[in-house]
């Protein structure tokens, strides 16, 4: 009897922010395994328990080989399906796909059902075409044709900004593509677009959660690649030479503020040391391309070079020495070193990061600052992760040698920290570092309280990939989607803050009401859009300063009508095909007792009318805006 029982835990976290989104499951089976090679693993249709793929099955850990447990955060929502395996663990087979033996039948299961805001997707899109056509589909099903709608001007005179809104489900990813009417040109020209953001904008074939200058700059070195900065420190009594690299667009958004991710080995990281075949990322740019294409957020890069030595000896003692744990000693042949990871540690926290944090528009607290390294690196970033967990909120561990023993153990031994966690390897050359890795990941999962797989700790493999700074590299897209997805970043598309509440109008939404073009008096161009009204239906914009929520036809006014009172906006609107309406708020037009001026909080609401409802109007929530000179 192989399956003794199979059961499912389900607990619902509420105390982080993405509590809401997500729940942890947890997965329990009894196995007696042929032998110790064999573990069990659990493959699952959600993308976070493998997607139907066995090499990405989440594996269970066991302390007597019998009782096997994973926690696994999943998103809300969802119906799912999955499916135990027992599978042999060792390098060699571990990434054979026939590498599996079911254990019992397919369960099924079902996270909580969960209102999330937003709860649908829209897809923003700078053009010329008149009006774009958009594309789409999620989970891999039929492509649906819809036709945005027009939110005001682009970067120029032939230029617009168009919205298509309500798409989907938020939360899951989208795929997309534009064409014109007629269906000749197509951006992109084959494939499609692909992102989990819930509000995206396309210029010029990049995915922005915001909207950005006309012109962006590319991600750039601020630094001479012959001749990086330095610092002196007093903590390692030496100089240290550090690379710093800056995202896309830092220089024409003055505005942003960026999380920092601190990488050890800066010298192989992108400027050819070794040849720029042995990078980890030539010139930033598969990372660019991560956040181009919407999967990784906007980030500011600092790598921390080794210092250089005139033999590989001394050079390589120099990176253990910074890498290890003071607990760990070690004898490369140029002597016994002892590692002295907690001054490097003191260096980056009590020195380089301060000097980073008042050179660069740098988002300075933890849950912005990350730790990554490769192979010894990733015992680095280990140690800064578990061992300053007031200054880096998340590590990637990657390929982390973990041969020397007293600083893995004293993890195993330890309570859990606070503290997201990013591991991976590769599975061919140094297998020794892959048999060092899983068993550490297996400890962090097993806990107590547990690591959450997909919620504070990710563990990926990198099939056939070898024990090398490029290979590090190949894994960038798990790793950014993990530590900083561009869906952890706020969107901005529109101006102001959202206020009161709207009621389900006869077209099945809420109606909103949104701003943008600014809230500038000089620059006179605010512009309202009202959302999810009934097609062609009729409606008004109002405006007033004192907030309200009175009940009001079907819904809610949300602006005090009594002193100082409220006012109409001129004209009455006629809401488009996807029920979309939009007025240019004209300052110089406004009536005396409703003048806006610079310093002034206003509130906007939308009314319209809906016969549909049993009163036969309704109304938007609110928007509010504070008018600068």
């Amino acid at each position: 009897m192989i399956l003794a029982r199979v059961f499912l835990l389900v607990a619902v976290t509420a105390t982080c922010a993405r509590a809401q989104e997500r729940e942890d499951v947890a997965f329990e089976v009894q196995e007696a395994m042929p032998n110790g090679a064999w573990h069990a693993f659990v493959l699952g249709d959600l993308p976070e328990l493998g997607g139907g793929d066995l090499l990405q099955a989440v594996k269970l850990q066991s302390t007597d080989g019998f009782n096997w447990s994973v926690t696994v955060s999943l998103p809300v929502n969802r119906d799912y399906t999955y499916q135990f395996y027992r599978r042999v663990q060792t390098a060699t087979l571990i990434g054979n796909p026939a590498n599996g033996v079911p254990i019992g039948d397919p369960q099924s299961g079902s996270t909580s059902t969960v209102a999330l805001e937003p709860d649908a997707k829209s897809v923003h899109y700078h053009s010329d075409l008149t009006p774009p056509h958009l594309f789409w589909r999620q989970d891999g099903g039929a492509w649906q044709e819809t036709v945005m709608s027009e939110l005001g001007p682009g970067r120029d005179a032939s230029e617009r900004r168009f919205v298509a809104a309500g798409l989907g489900s938020s939360r899951r990813a989208i795929e997309f593509y534009f064409t014109d009417e007629a269906r000749v040109v197509r951006d992109p020209q084959s494939g499609a677009y692909a992102t989990k953001l819930d509000e995206v904008l396309v210029q010029d074939g990049v995915l922005y959660s915001y909207v950005p200058a006309p012109a962006v700059s590319g991600v750039r070195r601020d630094y001479v690649i012959q001749v990086p900065p330095t610092i002196d420190s007093t903590i390692l009594g030496e100089t240290r030479q550090y690379r710093v690299m800056l995202p896309r667009g830092y220089d024409e958004h003055p505005d942003r503020r960026y999380p920092v991710l601190y990488m050890y080995d800066g010298l192989f990281l992108w400027d050819g040391f070794a040849g720029g075949a042995n990078d980890y990322d030539t010139g930033a740019a598969r990372m660019a391309q991560l956040v181009d294409a919407g999967t990784a957020g906007e980030m500011i890069l600092v790598g921390l070079d080794t210092v250089l030595t005139a033999t590989q000896c001394e050079f390589s003692s120099n990176r253990l020495r910074d890498c290890v744990s003071p607990e760990d000693s070690f004898n490369l042949g140029c002597g016994v070193i002892t590692g002295r990871a907690d001054q490097f540690g003191a260096f980056i926290r009590d020195e380089l990061k301060p000097v980073i944090d008042a050179t660069y528009r740098t988002r300075p607290d933890r849950e912005h600052t990350f730790a990554q390294g490769y192979s010894l690196g990733g015992v680095f970033a280990m140690y800064m992760g578990w061992e300053l967990t007031d200054t880096f909120g998340a590590i990637a561990s990657q390929s982390g040698s973990f041969w020397l023993a007293n600083f893995p153990a004293r993890i195993g031994i330890e309570p859990k920290r606070d503290i997201r966690i990013y591991m991976d390897t590769g599975t061919v050359n140094k297998t020794s570092i892959y048999t060092t890795v899983i068993p550490l990941r297996d400890n962090l999962v097993g806990k107590s309280p547990p690591y959450v797989e997909e919620g504070d700790l990710r563990l990926r493999l990198g099939y056939g990939q070898s024990h090398n700074f490029p290979a590090g590299g190949q894994r960038l897209e798990e790793l950014m989607s993990f530590l900083w997805p561009a869906t952890a970043e706020d969107a901005q598309m529109f101006d102001g803050d959202v206020f009161c509440t709207s009621t389900q109008g006869s077209g099945g939404r809420r109606a909103e009401i949104r701003a943008s073009g600014g809230a500038s008096i000089a620059a006179n161009s605010t512009r309202l859009h009202a959302f999810f009204t009934p097609p062609s239906s009729f409606g008004i914009f109002v405006y007033g300063q004192r907030p309200a929520q009175f009940p009001f036809g079907d819904g809610f006014l949300c602006i005090d009508p009594f002193t100082p009172g409220i006012h109409r906006l001129q004209p009455i609107q006629t809401a488009d095909h996807a029920g979309l309406a939009g007025l240019t708020l004209d300052l110089a037009a406004l009536p005396p007792s409703g003048a806006i001026g610079a310093g002034e909080t206003w509130h906007f609401q939308y009314v319209y009318r809906d016969a549909g409802g049993a009163a036969g109007f309704n109304a938007s929530d609110g928007v509010r805006l504070t008018f600068e000179p």
